[in-house]
C-alpha cells in the first residue's frame, strides 16, 4: 500500500456512515485542482489493511459520486470496491485532474 500524500488519503468509512460528505468533498476538491487522486475509504491512517470482517455497501458506491458532485464544480470521481488481501473491502475513490 502507498503511503499517504500529494496522491493519495486515507478516510475512515465513518465518513460515510456520518455523513461526512462535505469534508471528503474538500479533499476531492484538493486533488481535482491538482494532478487527480485516490481516496482509499474504509482504511484507517495507520494501517495497510481494512478490518478483515469490513463490508462496502453497494449504496456507497452509487451515491458516492452523486454526493460530491453535488457539493462541488467540476469534481469527477469514481468509486470502486476494492478487496484487500485480507479479505476485508473497502472504496477507491479516483479523483480526475481538473482541466
Amino acid at each position: 500500500m502507498s503511503l499517504e500524500g500529494q496522491l493519495l488519503d486515507k478516510k475512515s468509512l465513518r465518513v460515510l456512515k456520518n455523513g461526512e460528505y462535505v469534508a471528503l468533498a474538500k479533499d476531492c476538491v484538493a486533488f481535482a485542482n491538482a494532478q487527480g487522486g485516490r481516496v482509499l475509504i474504509g482504511i484507517e491512517d495507520d494501517s495497510d489493511l481494512p478490518p478483515e470482517d469490513q463490508k462496502i455497501k453497494n449504496e456507497w458506491l452509487e451515491k458516492l459520486p452523486q454526493r460530491i458532485s453535488h457539493l462541488t464544480l467540476n469534481v469527477t470521481t469514481v468509486p470502486q470496491k476494492i478487496i484487500a488481501s485480507n479479505g476485508g473491502e473497502y472504496i477507491e475513490l479516483r479523483i480526475m485532474r481538473n482541466a
